[in-house]
C-alpha cells in the first residue's frame, strides 16, 4: 500500500480487492501510477532493490512481503506494464486451525 501510495502521487488511484473461495483468499492492491518497467519487474522482490530516490526507501519492503507470504504457504504476484500502473496480487491459502 506504501508503495502505490509513492507511485500515484496526488492524483493517482489505489483498488484494493479481495476473493476467496474454499481453499484461497486473494488480495490485490493496484494503482494508476506510472508502472514498472519490465526490466525492473523481476528485480522488485530482490532485496535492497528500489527505484525511489536516496533517503526514500530501503528496498527491502517487497522482500520482507514477498518472504512472509512464501513461508505461510501463499504467492506475491506483480502485473505491471510501463505507463499503465501496477498491481501486486497477495494469495493465500485457507488453513482451518488444528483442534486443540
Amino acid at each position: 500500500m506504501n508503495n502505490a501510495i509513492d507511485a500515484i502521487g496526488k492524483d493517482g488511484t489505489i483498488t484494493v480487492k479481495s476473493t476467496a473461495d474454499k481453499s484461497k483468499i486473494r488480495l490485490t492492491i493496484a494503482d494508476t501510477g506510472p508502472g514498472i518497467p519490465e526490466t525492473m519487474q523481476k528485480k522488485v522482490f530482490d532485496p535492497f532493490f528500489t527505484t525511489k530516490s536516496t533517503g526514500k526507501g530501503t528496498g527491502l519492503g517487497l522482500w520482507i512481503s514477498y518472504s512472509i507470504i512464501e513461508k505461510m504457504g501463499g504467492n506475491l504476484a506483480l502485473q505491471s506494464k510501463a505507463g499503465q500502473g501496477a498491481a501486486f496480487t497477495i494469495t493465500l491459502p485457507i488453513v482451518q486451525p488444528m483442534k486443540k
